[in-house]
């Protein structure tokens, strides 16, 4: 491979490289506005809840801002993130409260592939095909019975 050959694969890779690290870290856009995922903002009533850290509740993806990956995000992706995480956190409390309401425990151990909680609050897997059951009304209230 002579010089000018290498210099251009060089400017090539540089370039490529440019363009992942101005590309969307979730979904790869490479147009459009975006914004860093670790922002420098101090939230004064403490109640708001980290981008990175709802990106990692919602989707498993872990984000430090010395990790080598594209720091940036685009607005779609920003909007679908927070989207979710408050749906998520409605379904928490909507499953919370239908336990409490039933009388059934509120948590389980946690047994899940990511080692926490599914989105519903409960842990445990089963497969529905290995479970047999038969179910009764009492007072419009079902009740599940294992065999």
């Amino acid at each position: 491979m002579s010089k000018m050959d290498r210099i251009i694969n060089s400017k090539v890779d540089q370039q490529s490289i440019y363009e992942i690290y101005r590309s969307c870290r979730l979904c790869g856009a490479g147009a459009g506005y975006k914004m860093p995922i670790i922002q420098n903002v101090l939230d004064v009533d403490g109640q708001e809840v980290e981008l990175k850290q709802k990106i990692q509740e919602c989707i498993r993806i872990e984000v430090h801002q010395d990790d080598k990956m594209p720091p940036l995000i685009c607005e779609v992706c920003v909007d679908k993130v927070n989207d979710f995480y408050e749906f998520m956190e409605l379904c928490k409390k909507t499953n919370k409260r239908t336990r409490q309401r039933l009388g059934l425990p509120l948590e389980t151990v946690s047994k899940g592939k990511f080692g926490d909680k599914d989105l519903a609050g409960v842990s445990t897997r089963v497969e529905v095909s290995d479970i047999h059951f038969k179910a009764r009304m009492y007072s419009a209230i079902w009740f599940f019975e294992l065999l």
